[in-house]
């Protein structure tokens, strides 16, 4: 038998949750020392509840829960700072950034650094002058934190990439070539140097965005395995 887990006071993010039973929730959160967790917070649905406002996303907390399978039970919950005022296009940029960490992530998994990247991208969504930038800086991190981003400085051949040339991507591998055809069949993407190195070195301009949005997409399907993203509907509210 697993010894209980007892956890007290974790800073945490509600990425999403669902009814469970008659007056309950399942929530799964983010946290730095525990990754991504999933909780019953018991009685939540309730009108006397006091926890349910607090148990939606966008918000700070500090959660304790207990629990030996992977489903623990949430204990208490409390604010660790204002929510994150999110609207129009920028709420949309905050459900896909927590879309892609819920599908992207696995249970148990601690990282200090996607917490800390998930943090930081959505207090910049509130003032950023360009959100796109910030959305396709978020999945060049995250990809990276998770260890799956390729490098885009040098060609699958070992050439240095450089502005002023265009290359092949393969959107399934991230792999870079010099020459159109692929010994695959996979249909292969145009690029361009200059935005492959703004990728790879995070600087990305505003005059990037087209491309880098066309070379990113690609690379986060295939991560995701085919599962859809439904905050993307969302953006068509605001274009």
């Amino acid at each position: 038998m697993q010894d209980m887990t007892r956890v007290d006071l974790q800073a945490t993010w509600v990425l999403h949750h669902r009814p469970y039973r008659n007056t309950s929730i399942i929530a799964d959160l983010i946290t730095p020392d525990f990754g991504r967790v999933s909780v019953v917070a018991n009685g939540v649905r309730s009108a006397k509840s006091r926890r349910r406002p607090l148990l939606q996303p966008f918000r700070p907390l500090l959660a304790s829960w207990t629990g030996r399978s992977s489903l623990k039970t949430l204990t208490t919950v409390e604010e660790s700072g204002l929510p994150i005022p999110l609207e129009g296009a920028r709420l949309a940029c905050g459900y896909y950034i927590t879309e892609l960490l819920l599908k992207l992530l696995k249970d148990g998994e601690s990282d200090v650094e996607i917490f800390a990247l998930y943090s930081r991208m959505l207090s910049q969504l509130t003032d950023h002058p360009s959100y796109e930038t910030l959305l396709r800086q978020f999945e060049v991190s995250l990809l990276t934190l998770m260890g799956v981003m390729p490098s885009w400085s040098l060609t699958r051949s070992g050439e240095p990439v450089v502005h002023e040339h265009t290359y092949w991507l393969n959107p399934v591998t991230g792999h870079l070539t010099d020459h159109e055809q692929s010994s695959d069949g996979i249909a292969l993407l145009a690029v361009s140097g200059e935005v492959l190195r703004a990728l790879d070195s995070g600087d990305i301009q505003a005059a990037h965005l087209p491309e880098a949005r066309r070379i990113m997409r690609p690379l986060i399907h295939q991560q995701l395995g085919g599962q859809p993203l439904n905050s993307r509907a969302m953006f068509s509210l605001y274009r």
